[in-house]
């Protein structure tokens, strides 16, 4: 059990590593606006990650050929969901205070709806969770139910971890940049993200039209 456990820590911590748009978004709110609502900004992908860990445990093979099936739409919709994003990153305004900012119950679900949709429109994001379980041998379709819950909560334990620290150290450039840089940095996050969404439009447009 306690393998188990260090296990799903693991592939909790490595599924999250991967930078993509959602660690683009998680730095930029964590340098604006401190480690706490980046911390915040990143529920969403927790969310996701657990929740796809609990479906893996369920039907870990009808999941993955559903997502096979649909990769295309899941592309061309991700896609454009991640543009909007990368956009609105962009032109957002950062904060330079060193006052922590309040945060208000429809700002944090706003943010929690972001990286959770930005997580569930990559069909790479399942695929690569579904690889991390297939690595580290995690026998989770004919086990216990009380394995599976295990696996998925310490799944869940290794994706918080993760971003707890990636938020706490990213929110260290806010004291060390000037005001300027900080701006800089949000337009650049902006439009890494925003080539991230076009990058998944364009791919799922050849692939539907041309393939």
């Amino acid at each position: 059990m306690i393998l188990t456990i260090i296990k799903g820590i693991l592939i909790g911590i490595i599924a999250s590593i991967p930078i993509g748009p959602i660690g683009v978004f998680v730095m930029q709110k964590s340098m604006n606006s401190g480690w706490k609502i980046g911390m915040q900004s990143s529920l969403g992908c927790i969310i996701f990650d657990t929740l796809f860990a609990a479906l893996s445990v369920v039907s870990y093979t009808v999941i993955f050929d559903f997502i096979s099936a649909n990769s295309t739409i899941i592309e061309l919709i991700g896609g454009a969901i991640v543009v909007a994003v990368g956009i609105a990153m962009a032109l957002s305004t950062p904060s330079t205070s060193e006052k922590p900012q309040r945060r208000t119950k429809k700002g944090l679900a706003l943010d929690m709806s972001k990286s959770f949709f930005m997580g569930l429109a990559n069909p790479g994001n399942f695929a690569w969770m579904l690889a991390l379980y297939a690595a580290f041998d995690m026998h989770v379709v004919d086990a216990p139910f009380y394995h599976g819950l295990i696996s998925v909560l310490s799944i869940s334990c290794g994706s918080f971890l993760y971003w707890l620290a990636f938020s706490w150290v990213a929110s260290r450039g806010n004291k060390s940049f000037k005001p300027a840089t900080i701006v800089k940095v949000n337009q650049v996050s902006g439009v890494l993200v925003t080539l991230f969404g076009l990058y998944m439009l364009i791919s799922g447009i050849v692939e539907k039209f041309f393939i």
